[in-house]
């Protein structure tokens, strides 16, 4: 078995997490000593304390930094090189497979207790046989745009459900709490020319809803400015990959760049879609 810590970088969620992520994790039979809490301050310590069950984590919460991207860099330093490390959001309400075999009936069916723990072990694996060191899964969660592969080149990897092994040295530099994601993507693809997307699973999440988290730092006027200002230096810094303007969604993609290095996994794909009643559930 592998040896794991499950991450969960949190603001003024005490209530978002009880009945989002901790619920999910409890849910799927996720051994709470493997799960911590960052908050930014005492007072905030206090407060999960104070409203977060014993028995949904490790009873272990570190006080960080205020802001994501600066938490998720302090988590970086907090831990040793090399420790295999899972982040997850703290609104995440469930791990979603596409299990569509045909373009007329789309189906996201709710990840079952063994199909996690065997993906988060399963990966820490596929990361060290490919000298890869990070994976995550697909930013969209409409069966339709999703596949049965592992994608091993260029893409952004969701910040809400990644993993990886840790390198003191892979923290962002640019400041920007909504485009964290893509500049860590962009970094571990420059580095080790390949990143592990799992292009057939995805989240279900009320990210954009939930009182408290980046909402609480930011409106959405001023997140739609920073984000601008922050695809700005993502163009000048990381030029050779970033970005195409678009409409909708996160407003941009990264350039196509391909992996000299391919996964084919039909066995570990199969463990998701294959067997099993599907329980169903609504996407996000």
């Amino acid at each position: 078995m592998i040896n794991y810590k499950i991450v969960i970088p949190t603001y003024k969620r005490s209530e978002t997490i009880k009945n989002g992520t901790l619920l999910f994790l409890k849910r799927n039979n996720i051994p709470k000593n493997k799960i911590i809490l960052f908050v930014a301050n005492e007072q905030e310590k206090q407060n999960y304390k104070k409203y977060v069950p014993l028995n949904m984590y490790s009873g272990k919460i570190v006080i960080g930094v205020l802001g994501i991207m600066q938490q998720r860099n302090y988590i970086v330093k907090y831990f040793p090189e090399n420790d295999y490390l899972i982040s997850i959001d703290d609104d995440i309400n469930d791990i979603l497979i596409n299990k569509t075999t045909n373009k007329k009936n789309g189906e996201l069916c709710s990840i079952s207790p063994n199909q996690l723990k065997y993906l988060f072990n399963y990966s820490y694996h596929l990361m060290k046989q490919n000298s890869a060191y990070i994976w995550g899964i697909n930013l969209v969660s409409n069966p339709f745009m999703m596949s049965h592969k592992i994608n091993t080149n260029l893409g952004i990897i969701p910040a809400g459900f990644y993993g990886w092994i840790n390198r003191h040295s892979m923290v962002n530099k640019i400041y920007n709490s909504s485009r964290e994601d893509v500049e860590r993507s962009i970094m571990y693809f420059n580095k080790d020319q390949i990143i592990i997307r799992y292009m057939f699973i995805t989240f279900k999440t009320n990210m954009r809803t939930n009182p408290g988290g980046i909402q609480e730092t930011m409106n959405t006027k001023t997140r739609y400015i920073m984000e601008d200002k922050s695809t700005k230096k993502l163009k000048k810094m990381y030029s050779k990959y970033c970005c195409h303007d678009k409409v909708g969604g996160i407003r941009i993609n990264l350039y196509r760049k391909k992996s000299k290095k391919k996964i084919i996994c039909n066995k570990f794909i199969n463990t998701f879609i294959k067997g099993r009643k599907c329980n169903k559930s609504k996407t996000r």
